[in-house]
């Protein structure tokens, strides 16, 4: 075969040891287009222009529906392969823009035309109805092979898709555009599904904190229960408690009030009204603590020892554990030291009494 501008060389295939087959195709001013408006393939020849010039795609004129519904589509141009096979119904009925039979492309989907149908009605509308159910079929295999790709990958990442895919509410607007990309059956890109995993293991880090967390609270919670059960009547209410001395065990403390406290109390003794306690109107407690060895300035007698704060004993201590004044006098004539606010007594009114007079208020 010579070549010509109309004639491109598709190339050579070795069929036996010293033979090669060449093939050829001639370029054509044929185009072919498939219609979307009516869903069918419709051809034209474009005459007048040279093969070799005449561009890969033109304008095609749609002829269904009649001269009042004509419009143009987007066609391709139809390259004929030469060949020895005898033309058949595949070449006449064909729509791609390849012909590889014996006519060179002159009867390469001639069923498409408007000549055809005006004079094969019948045998038209049969082949636009074939046409239509072969594409369905591809269609559906499509769609068969499209889900059957999907099902694989999704069984293969399954553990992690499997947790956001059933998760009732999702924080995450990523994971909700992500669950509603795979509900599309469109499998997630490697980047995705990248993501998807590094908020997989943060949330799992994270409930695994607020585990360890509930664990912890209800740990505290039993322990608070229990040293709940175990206090004493009105043990850590400060309510029921008052500035004064207090006994538990073998150790004494001395309540006081901080300052908004003792101004409450200060109001009431000069108005001599009841006043509602304030809520930050709080008692602290003082530990008496030994001191050998720490003498009276100018005097030869040692303290018995001094006060120290204690935290935390204020919720411990209740109103039983409240020190009588006899008690409290008697402590206080033992060692010359008032069990109030710590001064060594030197006057003897104040000894006898067992403290001075201020102090002794803290019993009234």
């Amino acid at each position: 075969m010579v070549m010509t501008e109309e004639t491109l060389h598709l190339g050579d295939r070795r069929v036996r040891r010293s033979a090669h087959a060449s093939t050829d195709a001639t370029q054509t001013t044929i185009y072919l287009g498939v219609c979307d408006v009516h869903n069918v393939p419709v051809r034209e020849s474009k005459l007048g222009l040279y093969p070799h010039l005449a561009p890969k795609h033109s304008r095609v004129l749609c002829f269904i529906g009649g001269s009042d519904q004509e419009h143009e589509i987007l066609g391709e141009k139809l390259i004929a392969v030469d060949t020895t096979l005898d033309c058949d119904s595949q070449c006449r009925a064909a729509r791609g823009r390849f012909c590889s039979c014996g006519c060179g492309g002159i009867n390469h989907g001639d069923h498409w035309t408007r000549q055809y149908m005006l004079d094969h009605r019948e045998l038209f509308e049969a082949e636009v109805a074939r046409y239509r159910v072969a594409q369905e079929k591809l269609e559906l295999k499509r769609e068969a092979t499209k889900r059957d790709k999907f099902e694989n990958w999704m069984a293969a990442h399954a553990e992690e898709l499997n947790w956001f895919m059933n998760a009732e509410n999702l924080r995450s607007g990523f994971l909700r555009s992500m669950r509603a990309q795979l509900s599309e059956m469109k499998p997630l890109s490697e980047g995705q599904l990248r993501v998807v995993n590094t908020i997989r293991q943060e949330e799992a880090e994270g409930r695994a904190r607020w585990q360890v967390e509930e664990r912890r609270n209800a740990e505290r919670e039993e322990r608070q229960q229990a040293a709940q059960a175990a206090r004493r009547p009105g043990q850590g209410d400060q309510s029921l408690l008052s500035v004064g001395v207090y006994r538990l065990g073998e150790d004494i403390y001395v309540l006081t009030g901080n300052m908004v406290y003792k101004s409450w109390k200060k109001r009431m003794r000069i108005s001599g009204q009841d006043e509602q306690r304030p809520e930050d109107a709080r008692l602290y407690a003082k530990k008496w603590v030994r001191t050998p060895g720490l003498r009276v300035a100018d005097t030869d007698r040692e303290m018995y020892g001094r006060l120290e704060y204690a935290s935390g004993v204020i919720f411990k201590i209740a109103p039983e554990d409240r020190m009588p004044l006899e008690d409290a006098a008697a402590w206080t004539q033992q060692f010359s030291q008032c069990v109030v606010c710590g001064k060594h007594i030197e006057v003897k009114a104040s000894l006898d009494r067992g403290m001075g007079p201020v102090c002794a208020g803290y019993f009234a």
